[in-house]
């Protein structure tokens, strides 16, 4: 079972400026654990996996998985 999980904290301040946070969030207290920087040309390109790992678009328009641990590696294919 995963300990963390990825959401998006945002609203609009008094200014009407929209603002946007990330966090990481501890599933077993429910508490944030972290504060995220992600680099998006829109925020609303962040998809939360719901394992503390995110994905956003890449230069090339192909999805790419973020985390701030290491991710577990793909299992290699079968030859055949």
């Amino acid at each position: 079972m995963p300990t963390s999980s990825t959401t998006m904290l945002g609203g609009k301040g008094q200014d009407e400026e929209e603002w946007i946070r990330c966090h990481l969030i501890d599933v077993r207290t429910g508490t944030l654990s972290a504060e995220i920087t992600v680099e998006v040309t829109n925020p609303y390109e962040l998809v939360p996996l719901r394992d503390g790992s995110w994905l956003t678009d890449g230069p090339d328009g192909n999805p790419v998985r973020w985390s701030l641990s290491p991710l577990p590696s793909a299992p290699p294919h079968p030859e055949g």
